[in-house]
């Protein structure tokens, strides 16, 4: 679900034609902290293992947790989408969503009529 968000908003603050641009500097924000957050355990517990009789140590969690916290309070410095005006002069709008019976609804005639989907 929340990558579906993501996805919502990445999509919706983007003019058509930047839309892929937009995509791909999110992916490449987003892999480079899968980069660092392992990256950091990494070099903390390089010399981690059964034969030295050492183990993983409580800074490896609580650094992860502190990007984690870092990136949630990142997201709350957000320009708020009423104010947000795009390149080509035009206000971003979010869409009204439907209802979870109607969600459902959708989905279930998805499936429907493409059976596929089900095989990923």
């Amino acid at each position: 679900m929340l990558w579906c968000a993501e996805g919502t908003a990445i999509t919706a603050f983007a003019s058509e034609d930047k839309k892929g641009l937009y995509v791909s500097i999110m992916w490449s924000i987003f892999q480079s902290g899968v980069i660092i957050g392992s990256a950091i355990p990494v070099g903390q517990n390089w010399n981690a293992g059964t034969n030295n009789n050492s183990r993983v140590n409580d800074g490896t969690y609580i650094g992860l947790m502190i990007l984690i916290l870092f990136r949630a309070a990142l997201a709350l410095v957000l320009y708020p989408w009423q104010k947000m005006v795009r390149e080509d002069g035009s206000r971003v709008l979010i869409e009204r969503y439907l209802s979870f019976v109607q969600e459902l609804a959708s989905s279930w005639h998805v499936f429907k009529n493409n059976l596929w989907i089900l095989f990923f």
